[in-house]
């Protein structure tokens, strides 16, 4: 998908999400109102500066534009298991969008006649864990992407035994726009820290210069009980740690406590993190914060 967005100011952005008066003053967030209960799954900071594109578990023909709302559509056959996205533009203004896909291990450019690829079998679902994260940037006058294995405690609902668990790990991606990947990503198993309790899953990822900001949130044996500890960590591209985590339970206060935080990105001025989370009452989608690790 192609698109040449209106070019607004980047600094216009959070002004214009500032729609809602929760948190406090002082912790700087910023939230994106929904219509309606989402489940969402990626986001992505669009280049204009003022809206977000997101994804979401129960479709795969589609995605929405927000604030407002608005569709954007896959093309056929759509996407199974839509888990993120990332939209990014190059020397000349023009953005590229890619999807990532679980159930399948696809990469694709969701508009018609974009170029589809399929990830290799160390990114295949196993147990309940699959792809979740996927970022893209342009670099070097190449667009560069990196897709995530969530990783953690297996669930438990959907294989035996319920005490194994894997590191979540990434693949670094060579994309040529039309014709999908330059090669098949290497396996880069991340080093995770190990929370209070459970084990980390990794539910999405976002480039941050030439290292990675990765969202992090706790799991028990067997699946669950979900959602006690919601870390962002740092890492290189060999997926060594770099530096101390941010934990979200600390930076967000209450308004963190019980969500399944599932979508990262950061905005294209490097200077705010945009966080989704499943939200089933339907009053806010997107959290936009400082980024800790300016």
């Amino acid at each position: 998908m192609r698109l040449r967005p209106n070019r607004i100011a980047a600094g216009a952005l959070v002004a214009a999400v500032l729609l809602a008066g929760r948190g406090h003053a002082e912790d700087g967030l910023r939230f994106v109102m929904a219509h309606g209960p989402m489940e969402i799954s990626g986001v992505a900071a669009l280049p204009n500066g003022v809206q977000f594109a997101v994804v979401c578990d129960e479709t795969n023909r589609h995605g929405r534009i927000w604030p407002g709302g608005k569709t954007w559509r896959i093309a056929k056959p759509g996407i199974k298991d839509l888990e993120s996205l990332d939209v990014a533009e190059d020397e000349n203004g023009q953005t590229l969008w890619l999807v990532l896909g679980e159930e399948d291990r696809v990469l694709a450019e969701p508009g018609k006649g974009g170029a589809r690829d399929k990830l290799p079998k160390a990114f295949k679902p196993v147990c309940g864990r699959g792809l979740e994260g996927l970022s893209l940037r342009r670099k070097n006058r190449q667009w560069q992407a990196v897709v995530l294995w969530e990783g953690g405690y297996f669930d438990g609902r959907k294989c035996k035994g319920n005490s194994a668990h894997a590191k979540p790990r990434i693949g670094l991606v060579q994309w040529r726009e039309g014709r999908g990947m330059a090669m098949p990503p290497v396996p880069i198993d991340l080093d995770v820290p190990r929370p209070p309790s459970g084990r980390f899953r990794a539910t999405d990822i976002a480039w941050h210069g030439d290292r990675l900001i990765v969202l992090l949130g706790s799991t028990g044996k067997g699946g669950g009980p979900p959602y006690a500890h919601t870390w962002l960590q740092r890492f290189d591209r060999d997926g060594q740690r770099q530096g101390e985590p941010v934990r979200l339970e600390r930076e967000l206060g209450k308004f963190w406590k019980g969500k399944n935080w599932e979508a990262l990105d950061t905005t294209s001025d490097g200077k705010h993190l945009v966080l989704g989370y499943d939200d089933k009452a339907g009053s806010s989608l997107l959290v936009l914060m400082p980024n800790p690790f300016m």
